[in-house]
């Protein structure tokens, strides 16, 4: 479908034209085999098992992981922004390969703007524009009343208007409209390209066509003849060269790096929750088993019943424990 190259308006300025995850092997629920850790947080007795012994060796290995997978994400993303400056960085325009018949150029200025002589020069230059690259121009003039009546934007005017005159995508599109004012002219313009033309209407190429007719009919030393034929030279100069594109740098270095750095995040904080609770944690004797808590008459934070000899939250001396430290008959342990 077309899209935008660019436009403007007197007063209101030009445009251009437009997980991963972590695992761990923590669960709150019994399995067979498993061992039964403990940690206490916020006045609570938190339980987890685990597949494997938690020990000095396992953390190691999963601080070895973390720092692979951090390796392995920098060397992704590095690749991915090599790919950015190589491939939308540094870009050069190629002629279209796209084939068409209708190749027809026209200049249908229904606000009577251009003379013949004019019209002759417009003609000669869109002529010469269309032997460079293969794309068809088409130049319109109308009163803004002809699109303020249904249309919020000259944008969505120009893209209905290509639609109704082109059955392809190998035109370009350029709408001029005018109140006619003599004092304060309120002109806009618009440019609507199709996408087979992209190779050579790149966004560098029709930045440069965008700022040069934007500044030569804002000036009244020109006429809108003389800002199309002047801005079409522009562009031509220098059209196949290999440019550097600032904006896919920016927003290539900023989408990618906000991305990395959520991912690392992500990633970080879930090993760093997982290696903080294994640091506290320690291994229940009987995992099958479901534990008898009680609570502290200090703080109320609650604790393993028979295994402390002082509250494991705020350090007061517990009482000499009684009776069994297993709930019986627990059922289903979760």
């Amino acid at each position: 479908m077309p899209h935008s190259s660019g436009g403007g308006s007197h007063g209101g300025g030009s445009h251009g034209g437009h997980g991963g995850s972590s695992s761990t092997s923590h669960t709150t629920k019994y399995f067979p085999g498993a061992h039964h850790y403990v940690y206490y947080k916020n006045g609570k007795a938190c339980h987890f098992y685990n597949k494997e012994p938690i020990t000095p060796e396992s953390i190691e290995k999963k601080q070895k992981s973390f720092r692979t997978i951090t390796i392995m994400m920098a060397v992704f993303y590095l690749v991915i922004y090599t790919m950015i400056l190589t491939m939308g960085v540094f870009s050069k325009a190629t002629l279209p390969t796209a084939s068409y018949s209708d190749n027809d150029i026209i200049i249908r200025d229904k606000l009577g703007l251009f003379d013949e002589d004019e019209e002759d020069d417009i003609y000669d230059a869109l002529e010469n524009f269309q032997d460079i690259t293969g794309v068809t121009p088409y130049i319109l003039t109308i009163e803004n009343s002809e699109w303020k009546k249904h249309y919020s934007s000259l944008e969505n005017y120009a893209y209905d208007k290509y639609l109704e005159l082109f059955d392809d995508e190998m035109h370009w599109l350029i709408v001029y409209s005018s109140d006619g004012d003599k004092d304060w002219e309120d002109w806009y313009w618009e440019g609507m390209q199709g996408n087979d033309t992209d190779p050579v209407l790149t966004t560098y190429n029709t930045n440069v066509f965008n700022k040069a007719f934007h500044k030569y009919i804002s000036d009244k030393d020109y006429s809108v003849a003389d800002a199309l034929i002047k801005s079409l030279d522009k562009m031509e100069d220098g059209m196949f060269e290999r440019h550097f594109n600032l904006g896919p740098l920016i927003g290539g270095t900023l989408g990618l790096g906000f991305h990395a750095a959520i991912m690392f995040i992500g990633i970080w904080a879930s090993f760093m929750s997982t290696a903080k609770t294994e640091k506290i944690a320690f291994e229940l004797p009987e995992a099958d088993k479901k534990y008898q808590e009680d609570k502290c008459e200090y703080c109320g934070g609650m604790f393993i019943h028979g295994i402390h000899i002082s509250c494991p939250h705020c350090g007061g001396a517990l009482p000499p424990a009684d009776g069994p430290i297993f709930i019986q008959n627990p059922g289903n342990l979760t």
